[in-house]
């Protein structure tokens, strides 16, 4: 007996924007192709199947939403070890083929090759530079407070030797 199916909840397991879902357009016809091949089945098998459903969910909560890198190129893994070296199986077997079966699908692959991986989202989680962290040199008069300091500089003491 199987559980029963859960319904799709749009944000969270299938990708909302155009160019995600020519994304998950290749990947589920990549695999259709090395189902095909693989395991003989006319439709995609269980393992075939959870895959897809996989990549989906993945593309869905992507950190890079529309600016989203191929994954070759994407700072940030997000692909458990064992479904990374799955879909890497998959590509490298279908993707020779994908130039006869699905030429526009593979020729948009090339193309979204070509844009530069953009920085990994969040990296520094606050903002970074000497104006967020408040040197003294960055607020233009030595011994001046550091910004967001409202209490006036301390004298500079020495001690008796």
């Amino acid at each position: 007996m199987n559980a029963p199916e859960r319904p799709i909840r749009l944000a969270r397991d299938r990708p909302t924007t155009p160019r995600l879902l020519r994304e998950l357009e290749t990947i589920e016809a990549m695999t259709r192709i090395y189902c095909a091949d693989h395991h003989g089945a006319p439709h995609p098998c269980t393992d075939c199947k959870a895959l897809m459903t996989y990549a989906s969910k993945r593309l869905a909560v992507c950190t890079y939403g529309e600016d989203k890198p191929v994954c070759a190129k994407c700072q940030v893994h997000c692909y458990g070890k064992a479904m990374r070296e799955k879909v890497r199986e998959v590509m490298r077997y279908s993707g020779p083929r994908m130039i006869l079966r699905h030429p526009w699908l593979a020729l948009m692959h090339v193309v979204d090759k070509r844009h530069v991986a953009p920085p990994k989202p969040n990296a520094g989680a606050g903002p970074s530079g000497p104006e967020a962290r408040g040197d003294a040199t960055a607020s233009g008069a030595p011994g001046s407070p550091p910004s967001g300091d409202p209490s006036p500089p301390k004298p500079a003491t020495t001690r008796p030797g």
